[in-house]
């Protein structure tokens, strides 16, 4: 690809090229139309291996029908580079002067201008491709999270802030908004730290329990609101919030999870065997308006029918999680696979959707009742383990669904969508035809199937009704209207039990990332900030060879997740930066059985705390591990 062709902003130094597969674009189809398309490969010939937004490939694309926006910027990409750069040293000193509170010596006006004017243009070109990577700026503000202990971005220096390329080459669309380039990183966190410093001055001055809000003021930060950094944002959200230190004791039969589980195709239908619907029945005990300040408090407590166990926060996570895989199992019909899961499309992530066939009085009740778990979620360091796509949590917060959303959970309705609408924009009619009596031939009625598998009408009498050339444009309609509904109707229910938690007028300053991250957690563990808050005692160290065992098993052999529901009950950390008294810790066993040949670890999850005996070996740590987490999935007596 030619430099001038590119929109993105080239590397500071080294002189090899980054590469652009992954990189997305508009491009032509062979027919001359342009769709948006992501580039697999580049050929080295001047032309480009690329798959469009429907599943098409073409695999040699000459570099002239590729549309790569923003032509301002392509003009003499060697001079831009030379003087962005040089623009980017002077706003990082900026920076650095701002945080110090040094002031600048004086200038002569003459001296100064062109200074100035380089660094408005510096910015306002970093700005113009940040809005083009639309998500970068959320991706920036999470990896600033994981750099940063502070929940302060006042505090955050931009120059102290230096990833690795590696590290932000796991947050896609940042690092094609910054081509690998850490100092367009620097700069654009000093942007959003102004951005956040003013924006939480006016946010201290509003009074959010009025009524009539602010207009202009009040319309001007929720449009910023995406650009909020959470810690901070969530701080500012739970000082408003109504708080309670009520905790009463519920009892958890498991016996009855256990009787169910072995009849493989029963369901608890009617709410009562599993843990989720034990704990449904007893709503009105648990206390979801928990404090957010005190990083240990729960909701409940949990007396395990028939077992010794005293909960201090183990038994406790345990329930929640058991709830939540019992709600991404046939054992509940409250949520369903996504078509993707069902079809087994490695591509795409196993996630779980609101079931739009749990219509019941009590099903509803029950989407009501995790929608309160969820604000119970948010107030709290305890998260739930639910794996719910982002075209939910859009619908949560009453967005509308762009049809990459909609991939993610079905990647078989975009194919027939996005091909019956090109084939009609085409304008050929005889392919058209062709194609709904070849490719297309399950779409030849007014109908669908739905997100739980049913075959409805897209209209009344839609079974006998034929899709054609005249019709299509309300067959799209509608065939996008009805998946939508679908997943609408049963995450604004949810959204029902959730305000009821954390009240309505707090979620228009979320985004989607922020309400998935705070309410389920990271799926993937972060190994660097688990060792940060990690505490050693009996006389461990960071340098002991243990404690480097334990690290390095977890890193290069184990499944993080399993050793964290080990020792801490549940598969997922808590997301803020300070984890309050849950800190993990580790020491020595001395107990019973550490003088085996093999003695196990062991843990006490109401403390997210190991204790390790003595091992002679790594390899003898990684096989008395591996063994413990085999055997052990579950809080018993002990």
């Amino acid at each position: 690809m030619r430099a001038s062709k590119v929109r993105w902003l080239e590397k500071p130094a080294a002189e090899k090229s980054l590469p652009v597969e992954g990189l997305k674009c508009k491009a032509e189809w062979k027919s001359g139309t342009v769709y948006d398309a992501e580039i697999v490969k580049d050929n080295g010939d001047g032309t480009y291996h690329l798959r469009y937004d429907d599943g098409d490939e073409w695999k040699s694309c000459p570099e002239s029908k590729i549309k790569w926006p923003d032509e301002r910027l392509a003009s003499n990409n060697a001079g831009i580079k030379k003087e962005l750069l040089a623009s980017i040293k002077k706003v990082r000193e900026e920076a650095v002067k701002a945080s110090n509170g040094v002031k600048e010596a004086k200038e002569e006006r003459d001296e100064k201008e062109p200074r100035r004017k380089t660094i408005k243009e510096c910015i306002s070109i970093i700005d113009r491709v940040f809005k083009e990577n639309p998500g970068a700026d959320q991706e920036l503000l999470r990896l600033l999270a994981k750099n940063f202990s502070t929940n302060n971005m006042d505090l955050m220096e931009p120059t102290a802030f230096d990833p690795t390329g590696a590290k932000i080459q796991r947050y896609p669309i940042l690092f094609s908004a910054c081509r690998g380039c850490t100092a367009i990183a620097q700069v654009r966190l000093f942007m959003l730290r102004e951005v956040n410093k003013l924006a939480f001055r006016l946010l201290n001055v509003i009074d959010i329990e009025e009524t009539s809000l602010p207009g202009p003021l009040f319309q001007m930060i929720q449009q910023v609101s995406s650009l909020l950094y959470l810690p901070q944002k969530y701080e500012w959200i739970t000082s408003k919030l109504t708080k309670s230190s009520r905790c009463e004791t519920i009892e958890v039969d498991q016996l009855k999870k256990a009787a169910l589980d072995l009849e493989p195709d029963s369901r608890d239908d009617d709410l009562t065997a599993t843990i989720f619907g034990q704990l449904f029945q007893k709503e009105h005990d648990i206390n979801f308006q928990v404090d957010p300040a005190d990083g240990s408090a729960r909701g409940y407590k949990v007396d395990l029918k028939g077992m010794s166990s005293v909960d201090l926060g183990g038994p406790y996570r345990q329930t929640i999680a058991n709830m939540c895989e019992e709600l991404q199992s046939p054992k509940l019909n409250l949520l369903c696979k996504s078509p993707n899961h069902n079809n087994g499309l490695n591509k795409y992530p196993k996630l779980w959707l609101p079931n739009p066939g749990a219509t019941s009085e009590t099903e509803r009740r029950a989407l009501k009742f995790l929608g309160k778990l969820m604000g119970m979620a948010f107030r709290s360091t305890m998260v739930l383990p639910i794996d719910l796509p982002s075209c939910f949590w859009r619908k949560f917060l009453q967005q509308d669904l762009t049809v990459y959303d909609l991939e993610e959970i079905d990647a078989s309705w975009l194919k027939f969508y996005t091909m019956l609408r090109k084939l009609r924009s085409n304008g050929d009619r005889k392919e058209f035809d062709r194609a709904l009596n070849n490719d297309l031939q399950s779409l030849g009625k007014f109908q669908y199937k739905s997100l739980s598998g049913e075959n409805l009408e897209l209209m009344e009498g839609g079974h006998h009704m034929d899709l054609d050339w005249d019709n299509c444009e309300l067959f799209l309609r509608l065939f996008r209207d009805a998946r939508e509904r679908e997943i609408a109707v049963p995450a604004s229910i949810i959204r029902g039990g959730f305000t009821e938690v954390i009240p309505s007028k707090f979620l228009q300053f979320l985004c989607k990332e922020d309400l998935e991250e705070k309410v389920s957690g990271r799926s993937d563990i972060d190994i660097r900030e688990w060792k940060r808050l990690t505490e050693y005692r009996d006389g461990f160290s960071a340098d002991s060879p243990e404690i480097k065992w334990f690290w390095k098993m977890i890193e290069e052999e184990l499944d993080p997740s399993l050793v964290v529901k080990f020792g801490y009950g549940t598969s997922r950390l808590p997301v803020t930066g300070n984890w309050g008294s849950e800190r993990c810790k580790i020491g020595r066993y001395t107990g019973s059985g550490s003088d085996a040949p093999t003695p196990l670890p062991h843990a006490q999850s109401c403390f997210f705390e190991f204790k390790l005996p003595k091992y002679d070996s790594y390899d003898q740590m990684l096989q008395a591990f591996k063994i413990a987490l085999c055997s052990v999935n579950a809080i018993d007596g002990d």
